[in-house]
């Protein structure tokens, strides 16, 4: 795909993403439940999963995992020298302080004793959820760095980082800690949060002073061909 099918390939993902998280945060913030929350977080504690998924969860959402996938996503920009893709690992860093705010703001209160059984109790707010939103950035951003390699990185990539992303989301739903819609919250704003940082480093690599140069350099040569 060319760098305009990417640049109009991210904007429809942003999109699409923003319209999902508009939708689900209008509802959390009325306190209402979203339509399908209680049968699917039933269903989901029905499973009898014990005790594996969610130890193998538990460590997919670790900071110190999330870190160390960051950290090798990074490395794999720096060796392919991709400095918009290092521009884009800083944003998510930074990205990754966003989801506290939107909680309070929205202020959705967790699923109580009597609607689901609490497995992992937690003070913070519901929406969106914090662990898959994490998640989805930071393997997200694993993922964008892998998937400009080779065809075979792609796949791996994309099947991995679904795997890990569903892991999470079934944990969290299944411990009671949140409804199935802070779970979709969290991974639309993830995919928001991850669209906007890739399409704002490539705005700063199109707008930095290299690019200007290059641009400068490309106009002085047609110039010169031109009264030649």
């Amino acid at each position: 795909m060319n760098t305009v099918g990417q640049r109009q390939a991210s904007v429809r993902v942003l999109i699409a993403a923003a319209i999902v998280a508009a939708v689900l945060t209008a509802i959390a913030a009325t306190g209402h439940l979203a339509p399908g929350d209680r049968p699917i977080a039933n269903a989901v504690q029905s499973v009898p999963s014990g005790e594996a998924p969610e130890e193998v969860a538990d460590v997919l959402a670790h900071t110190v995992t999330e870190t160390l996938v960051w950290v090798a996503a990074a490395f794999v920009a720096w060796r392919r020298k991709r400095t918009a893709l290092l521009i884009a690992g800083v944003f998510v860093a930074v990205a990754l302080t966003a989801n506290p705010l939107i909680k309070e703001l929205v202020d959705r209160a967790r699923p109580a004793v009597s609607d689901l059984t609490i497995r992992e109790t937690d003070a913070q707010e519901g929406f969106p959820s914090g662990h898959v939103q994490g998640a989805t950035l930071i393997f997200g951003f694993a993922w964008y760095a892998l998937s400009s390699m080779d065809i075979r990185w792609r796949v791996w990539a994309s099947c991995a980082t679904a795997v890990v992303l569903l892991f999470i989301a079934f944990d969290r739903v299944y411990n009671g800690a949140h409804w199935p819609s802070d779970v979709v919250g969290g991974f639309a704003y993830g995919v928001l949060l991850l669209t906007l940082c890739i399409i704002a480093s490539q705005t700063a690599m199109r707008l930095g002073p290299r690019a200007r140069a290059r641009r400068r350099r490309r106009v002085g040569m047609s110039g010169e061909t031109t009264s030649a």
